[in-house]
Parts: structure tokens; C-alpha cells; sequence
């Protein structure tokens, strides 16, 4: 009887075109999978729910290193939340107020000054519809401890993803059959929305580190003319 390999199994019945965005992350392996889960992360979304785990799956399922995937998407992950932890630690609470409903601002800041460990890990470990950014800017927002921060996000984040390698490794063919049958149709449609919102992610924290250092020089000005005034006040 004729045996039948893993990559014939695996293979598209219909092949999408190569030259796609999915398909360059996809080739750069545990790489790709580090940078979509920095942005997947971030305050900026992508706009695929779960993308990273997403792509944890596919590239587990082709049977990659599973334990070095788990590591890049775990470090990529913490990185991305570590922006939006800074956005809450220097924005404060406005900061707060643009990224969560006024609806649930109230239950989100009592749940993170309440339950602290909770309020981060549960979002980190949970899929979507899960919301995760409002409860990592509250967490900056509202002095959560830096150190404990990162931590329960890692451990967190680290348990999740390790649950999913797991999962694609032993069920991969079946999720790349459907997986090939949804990106040959919504391939085009991923492409454009996850450039769109890994060039907005990037242009906005340059856009946020030209305005620090504008309202540094700024402040450093006023402070030069305060001296100025006060030395001229002296003399008279």
C-alpha cells in the first residue's frame, strides 16, 4: 500500500499564492511568529483575533520546534504588552479612559486594584472575544508593580501557548485543512489588514517618541528661561 508523507498530507489542495504577507510570516518561522505576537500584544490590534495563535498553529502543526516557538511568542508577546503597560504608567488614568469604554472603566479598575494577578493573567491566558489591552494600560495606569507585571504576564502568556503548540501538534492536519480553505479565500483581505495595522503599530510609537522628545525640549526651554528670570530678578 502506497504510504502517504506528512507534507503531501499537509499540502493545499488548492495552493494559495506564495507571495502574500501570511505566507512570509509563515516562512520566517519562530522570527515572524515573534513580531506578530509583539503587535498582536499591543494597543494596536490585529485584525484577526488570536493571530498569533494562529500562527503558533500553523508552524506547530508542521511540526517546528515547538518548545523554541513557544519561547519567541512568549517573549514577543511580553514585549508588545510591556508598551501598552507603559502607555497606562505614563498616561495615567486619561490614558486609561481612551482604551477602555466608560461603560466598564469602573469594574476594570476595581478588578485590577483588587485582584491584581488576576486582572493580568486571566486576559493573557483566555482566547478572545477575552479583551486584554484595557486590562494591561489599567495595570500601568493604576501602579501595579513593574516586576509583578511581567512575571504573571510571562507565566501566563507561557502556559497559553504551550497549550496550543500542544494542541496543533497532535491535531495538525486537521487545522491546516481548514486553514488552506479559509486563507484561499480570505488570504488577500488578512494581507492588507495586518500590514495596515503592523505600519500603524510602528508609526506610533515613532510618533509617540518624536513627541516625547519635542515636550522634553520644551521643558528643558522653559526651565533655561525660569533660570534666566530669576538670575536677572537677582541682579536688580
Amino acid at each position: 500500500m502506497r504510504t502517504l508523507h506528512v507534507k503531501h498530507v499537509l499540502a493545499p489542495r488548492h495552493p494559495v499564492p506564495h507571495q502574500t504577507l501570511m505566507r512570509m510570516l509563515f516562512g520566517l518561522g519562530s522570527v515572524g511568529l515573534f513580531l506578530v505576537a509583539i503587535v498582536d500584544s499591543s494597543v494596536v490590534p490585529l485584525p484577526v483575533p488570536g493571530s498569533t495563535d494562529i500562527l503558533l498553529i500553523l508552524l506547530a502543526a508542521h511540526h517546528r520546534t515547538g518548545p523554541l516557538l513557544v519561547v519567541c511568542a512568549t517573549i514577543g508577546s511580553v514585549l508588545g504588552a510591556y508598551t501598552s503597560y507603559q502607555i497606562g504608567v505614563k498616561g495615567g488614568l486619561p490614558a486609561l479612559e481612551r482604551y477602555v469604554s466608560p461603560k466598564y472603566l469602573e469594574r476594570v479598575c476595581l478588578w485590577v486594584e483588587k485582584n491584581a494577578l488576576l486582572a493580568i493573567a486571566l486576559p493573557a491566558m483566555l482566547p478572545p472575544p477575552m479583551p486584554l489591552s484595557p486590562f494591561i494600560v489599567a495595570a500601568g495606569a493604576l501602579s501595579v508593580p513593574k516586576k509583578q507585571f511581567l512575571i504573571t504576564f510571562g507565566a501566563a502568556r507561557a502556559i497559553r501557548f504551550s497549550l496550543v503548540a500542544a494542541l496543533a501538534y497532535h491535531f495538525g492536519r486537521s487545522i491546516i485543512r481548514t486553514w488552506n480553505r479559509f486563507f484561499a479565500r480570505w488570504g488577500t483581505t488578512m494581507d492588507v489588514c495586518i500590514f495596515v495595522s503592523i505600519a500603524s503599530t510602528v508609526g506610533f510609537f515613532f510618533w509617540k517618541y518624536w513627541r516625547s522628545q519635542k515636550q522634553a525640549r520644551v521643558s528643558a526651554a522653559e526651565a533655561t528661561g525660569s533660570t534666566s528670570d530669576a538670575t536677572v530678578r537677582s541682579a536688580s
